[in-house]
């Protein structure tokens, strides 16, 4: 089998996420951040979707979750200085988007390299990591 037959086996999909995603998205935030209390509440998910749904992307192989991305619009001026966690989100994870907001705030990305690493063989890993850095 070539590099590039196994390179199909991935079939990554990129879309926004969706709320019926939050029991994956769960998942693997729980997976990825176990030492740092797991996932964010499906509240909190859900005020993020449905603030600015284009800013939560997901990222699949077939229909399994193995990555997102979490953000929000924020006001430079603001957001450019120092600021701290609870200055975006505050102590009850309430989410500060700002639909007038000039600049797109990254709240979290993560892939999670576990899975990819199971479904790859050979060079299909490098592949996926050089995707997500980009």
């Amino acid at each position: 089998m070539s590099k590039m037959e196994k390179l199909d086996d991935f079939h990554l999909t990129i879309a926004e996420i969706k709320k019926k995603d939050y029991p994956q998205l769960k998942a693997l935030m729980d997976r990825v951040y176990v030492n740092l209390g797991g996932a964010w509440s499906k509240t909190t998910i859900h005020t993020l979707i449905d603030a600015f749904p284009e800013g939560q992307i997901a990222l699949f192989d077939h229909d399994q979750l193995i990555g997102i991305v979490l953000s929000m619009r924020v006001d430079y001026a603001k957001f450019s200085n120092p600021h701290t966690y609870d200055d975006l989100i505050g102590q009850k994870e309430i989410i500060r988007d700002n639909p007038e907001g000039d600049a797109i705030y990254g709240l979290d990305a993560l892939i999670d390299l576990i899975i990819v690493a199971t479904a790859s063989v050979d060079g299909c890993m490098m592949h996926v990591r050089s995707y997500a850095d980009s």
